[in-house]
């Protein structure tokens, strides 16, 4: 992680001690929650990798503070990334759910590729790290059925086939790619239209 200009090091510091007095009163003083860090990172960008790892019980209230304090979920990082991108890059539904009700863009940080949109990443990714990395069993990045020409009409019916998949063989469920469709997430292909 890379260092924060002047008192946002300070707040990302004491977000991670969970401590609210302390970041109420460096945003009062003029601590600037929406700068980046000397790798180009948002600060609500590196909270939430941290705090998804962290799974502690106040995680979700230490992101409301800061999007309450004036954190813009929409702030994007050097390399067009923000705190949705680490959220869904962590399948973590809460967080992401947070930051989504907040008013982050679920169409505005890049994809993986020029051509992919933000949600085809989140798709891949959920592929990837499901069937392919966490699952030495499966040798594929999809599973091991293949999807029916039904399920592949629409984002929705081919999501619904992720599900199906993911309750029959018994691993991670894609809640976080519904989370993101529900506030109108779009694939590449629905963007162009």
């Amino acid at each position: 992680m890379g260092k924060f200009p002047g008192a946002s090091q300070a707040v990302y510091e004491a977000a991670i001690r969970g401590d609210f007095h302390q970041i109420n009163a460096l945003v009062a003083a003029g601590a600037n929650l929406n700068g980046l860090n000397s790798n180009g990172d948002t600060l609500l960008q590196e909270m939430v990798f941290w705090l998804a790892e962290d799974q502690s019980q106040l995680c979700g209230e230490i992101l409301r503070l800061l999007l309450q304090l004036g954190a813009d979920p929409n702030i994007l990082g050097d390399e067009g990334s923000s705190a949705l991108t680490a959220a869904m890059l962590c399948m973590d539904s809460e967080l992401l759910g947070i930051l989504l009700s907040a008013g982050a863009d679920p169409n505005q940080p890049k994809g993986l590729c020029e051509s992919d949109s933000f949600y085809d990443w989140a798709e891949l990714d959920y592929c990837y790290n499901v069937w392919m990395r966490d699952n030495e069993e499966f040798e594929l990045m999809s599973p091991p059925e293949e999807p029916t020409d039904a399920d592949q009409v629409s984002e929705e019916s081919y999501l619904d086939y992720l599900d199906r998949m993911a309750v029959k063989y018994g691993v991670r469920r894609p809640d976080h790619l519904f989370l993101l469709r529900s506030y109108g997430a779009k694939s590449a292909h629905e963007i162009k239209g």
